[in-house]
């Protein structure tokens, strides 16, 4: 904490001009792909539409699509916590790898899930299982890691702003 104190004092207020040098350009790059990656992931507009993609699903009654929309959300919270834990013993890249692989899959599977016309009696539990799996992998991932290494990659001075 001394040292985090020394260094503030001896540094000047940042700038916004100063995430346009060239010593910060990497960071920047980063810091502007992870945040258009993590938008990227249509996380918003899967967990807003969740009641209708499992409506399309099969599921049949707006209770029961509700009900699963909020199991859904936690997931959501669960896995964040987990990964709140995990990310200092585990690592923050094995946690986004298994965090976007998982992401992956579950898209792929719903895809799968929704092309096959013969799974009309189980659509509706593995679309809500693909969904649980989605916003979970994204949990552990994405999610909380995003705005942790977007603190991390800029130098105080950066972080302190005008």
């Amino acid at each position: 904490m001394d040292e985090i104190e020394q260094t503030l004092l001896l540094e000047n207020e940042g700038k916004w001009s100063d995430l346009l040098e060239p010593k910060m350009r990497s960071a920047l790059i980063i810091g502007i792909g992870l945040a258009t990656f993590q938008q990227l992931t249509g996380i918003n507009t899967v967990i807003y539409y969740a009641p209708t993609i499992l409506e399309f699903a099969g599921l049949q009654t707006a209770t029961i699509t509700i009900f699963a929309t909020v199991g859904i959300g936690v997931v959501n919270v669960l896995l964040t916590v987990v990964s709140i834990l995990l990310i200092d013993r585990v690592g923050r890249r094995p946690l986004l790898l298994v965090g976007i692989t998982g992401m992956i899959l579950s898209l792929g599977i719903m895809g799968l899930v929704f092309n096959m016309p013969n799974l009309t009696c189980s659509r509706g539990i593995l679309a809500v299982t693909c969904l649980m799996l989605y916003v979970g992998s994204f949990a552990i991932s994405l999610g909380p890691i995003f705005w942790l290494m977007i603190a991390e990659i800029y130098p105080l001075k950066i972080r302190e702003g005008p």
